[in-house]
């Protein structure tokens, strides 16, 4: 009896685990997206000859990174 209410709990706790783990990687995912990859499509759209893309595209982005909260 104790082994399958340690089993149960343990499938619980490993359970939990996986959850917390799927919410940092995708937290992780999000900021790399933030950090590296938006400066970098921008900065592709720019050098490609495409600045009348790219300017609006910076307002924007630029306008909402100061007007959101920085902690949702």
């Amino acid at each position: 009896m104790i082994t399958l209410l340690f089993t149960l709990l343990m499938i619980a706790v490993i359970c939990k685990m996986v959850a917390l783990s799927i919410k940092l990687t995708w937290g992780l995912v999000k900021v790399a997206t933030y950090i590296f990859l938006l400066p970098a499509i921008i900065l592709a759209i720019a050098f490609s000859g495409l600045m009348t893309i790219a300017l609006p595209v910076l307002i924007v982005v630029g306008l909402v990174a100061l007007l959101r909260p920085a902690v949702d």
